[in-house]
């Protein structure tokens, strides 16, 4: 860990907003995560001139306008310096923090990086030594979405494994909520299959048989994802199932507990 260091890894090419939607594979679920991120920023703002936040996995810091215009002095973190050369501290989540980290910030903000962290248990114990007493996190991770930023990729965590992996660390969960629904899952599915290039005739279907099924496949790909993109689906059918849920991206607010000695200080 440094604090205005250099890079740790190769470039990396890091959203810059979740206002633009860059691909069919991201059509789904960068709604779902800017809505429910920015309005957990709202909820949890803080209006003192002095509350800090760390953004872990900053990247191209696309909340940090939105943390910015809640009062909130802003520390960018991560494995990289970004493009605009605004990251703060350079280093990974689980590795120790500096001591000019601890106990320092209102808020941390990771927001689809914790898939990336292959140590959990020193990841959550940075987090908890990083927020003050009282201070609180926003952490999401996806559940259903296509392996990237290969070959660190190592987790789809459920929301009971980030809310074990919290309580071992001394964090209470306040929150922990499931964002999207199967007709999310099935249209980042969908749009990661209209990025693969489908397979030529097979030895056994040679020619136009061939040639037509899989120009019905593709048809019906583009078909589905259009009408799935347009909310028709979702308008008249809703995806429910209680006890085998199917969804896109587990949010968590946790908090570091008030030590009682300080809280009645």
């Amino acid at each position: 860990m440094s604090i205005n260091g250099t890079s740790l890894r190769p470039t990396l090419n890091r959203r810059k907003s979740y206002v633009r939607v860059r691909g069919v594979l991201d059509s789904f679920i960068v709604p779902l995560l800017r809505e429910a991120i920015q309005g957990e920023i709202e909820n949890l703002a803080d209006m003192n001139a002095e509350a800090q936040v760390l953004d872990v996995g900053c990247g191209e810091q696309p909340f940090r306008s939105c943390l910015e215009r809640h009062h909130y002095r802003y520390h960018g973190m991560d494995i990289q310096q970004n493009a605009s050369c605004t990251v703060d501290s350079i280093g990974p989540l689980d590795e120790a923090f500096p001591s000019v980290l601890h106990s320092r910030f209102d808020l941390i903000l990771c927001t689809e990086v914790l898939e990336h962290v292959a140590n959990w248990p020193a990841a959550f114990l940075n987090i908890s030594t990083a927020l003050k007493p009282g201070g609180r996190a926003i952490l999401t991770c996806p559940f259903v979405y296509p392996l990237h930023e290969l070959p660190h990729d190592y987790w789809r965590p459920t929301p009971y494994a980030i809310d074990w992996y919290a309580k071992q660390h001394g964090l209470t969960v306040l929150a922990s909520k499931r964002l999207g629904t199967g007709w999310d899952v099935l249209g980042t599915i969908l749009g990661n299959l209209l990025g693969i290039k489908l397979g030529g005739p097979q030895p056994c279907h040679p020619g136009i048989v061939s040639w037509f099924i899989t120009l019905i496949a593709k048809v019906g790909l583009i078909g589905i994802y259009t009408t799935l993109r347009t909310g028709l689906f979702q308008r008249f059918v809703r995806f429910h199932s209680p006890r085998n849920p199917i969804y896109q991206s587990t949010l968590a607010i946790l908090q570091r507990p008030i030590e009682p000695n300080r809280a009645d200080s």
